[in-house]
């Protein structure tokens, strides 16, 4: 019995090339990661139908959406959540094999159609058929991305706009057609998801504004900020900046050091956690370090170029606690401490000053 709505495919652009540079089995187990990721965030009202190797095709009867923007909205998270995994296992990686190395070359592309299709029942799987399914399958084998410039696209067809009701929306995106035999020509709307990745990051962004900021410490160093990162974030060097007997950092199984990652830092006989909530090489590191009665304290180590070198700036948010008295309480021992922190600071830069001089005069 046939009906309408949505059909939706996904596809992992640069499979093919991909697993033909790099090692077939370790290849091949991150792409079924990031498919399986995928397959974990499709819930109703789109319903599953078939994984063919690199592509994910999935459908939703018509009626499923009250406002067909959410549909794009819907895959718009998709896209998201697929390039943030790749991001992470990218950052998360040591293992010096050409599939980790080449991973970050992969990408996601969705065609987005609506029309009639039946369902049937194919090897125990519930498969999509009829022609709008193969104009569906058609488009994902178009050079879409090399025709408009840019892979993380999503190509919507002009049946899918105006079932969508996107007329509004798709002011900026570009337009594709290609023409197929038995099916003809296709038009459509490619929308750049690259643009909402960009956009989505720069909301998740968690630092300590000046406007906020308890108190501020700035150091300028004569170095990069891809080396100043180094000196700010290695363990050794940031007990000197911390006036800590020791730095050690909590890594993940695989080593690396990023977001969640808990720095460790020994003052005498206390120890106290620091943990990465946000992490930008090159850029800052933001962190929350645990004081006592469940007090909280949030700095953002920021590096921003400065007349040849990078100048680093320590903000420090305001302290909380449990409840108002805590944070009255923890607000009257720490002010004191204001002074201490700043010299403590000085004195660690001066310290990373020094060693790059030292550094410089032997070459």
């Amino acid at each position: 019995m046939s009906q309408k709505g949505y059909l939706v495919g996904a596809n992992i652009e640069g499979y093919e090339a991909f697993l033909t540079q790099a090692e077939l089995e370790h290849a091949q187990s991150i792409v079924n990661d990031l498919l399986n990721t995928l397959l974990d965030h499709i819930k109703p009202p789109l319903i599953f139908s078939k994984l063919e190797g690199e592509a994910i095709f999935v459908y939703a009867p018509e009626g499923s959406f009250l406002q067909g923007q959410t549909l794009l909205e819907v895959i718009e998270g998709l896209y998201c959540t697929f390039t943030t995994t790749l991001e992470t296992m990218y950052r998360n990686t040591v293992c010096p094999c050409q599939a980790c190395q080449l991973m970050n070359t992969l990408d996601l592309n969705f065609v987005v159609h609506y029309g009639t299709y039946s369902l049937a029942e194919i090897d125990g799987q519930q498969d999509l058929i009829g022609t709008d399914v193969m104009i569906l399958r058609e488009s994902f084998k178009s050079p879409i991305a090399d025709a408009v410039g840019f892979k993380g696209c999503a190509f919507i067809t002009t049946a899918g706009v105006d079932a969508m009701g996107l007329n509004g929306l798709i002011e900026g995106m570009k337009t594709y057609s290609a023409s197929y035999e038995n099916l003809g020509e296709i038009k459509g709307f490619v929308h750049d998801l690259r643009i909402v990745w960009e956009r989505e990051r720069e909301r998740r962004r968690i630092t300590v504004n000046p406007d906020d900021a308890w108190l501020e410490v700035e150091t300028d160093l004569p170095v990069s900020s891809a080396l100043a990162w180094e000196y700010v974030t290695e363990p050794k060097f940031r007990s000197w900046w911390l006036k800590a007997n020791k730095v050690t950092a909590n890594t993940n199984d695989k080593g690396r050091v990023g977001i969640g990652t808990a720095y460790i830092c020994a003052h005498g006989k206390y120890k106290i956690n620091q943990v990465i909530i946000d992490w930008r090489p090159f850029e800052y590191l933001t962190v929350d370090t645990a004081l006592p009665m469940r007090g909280m304290q949030r700095h953002t180590t920021l590096l921003t170029p400065h007349d040849g070198g990078t100048r680093v700036s320590w903000r420090f948010d305001r302290i909380f606690g449990r409840n108002p008295i805590h944070t009255f309480m923890l607000r009257l021992l720490l002010n004191p401490l204001r002074n201490k922190i700043t010299i403590g600071l000085k004195q660690g830069g001066a310290k990373v000053l020094e060693m790059i001089e030292n550094d410089r005069g032997t070459g």
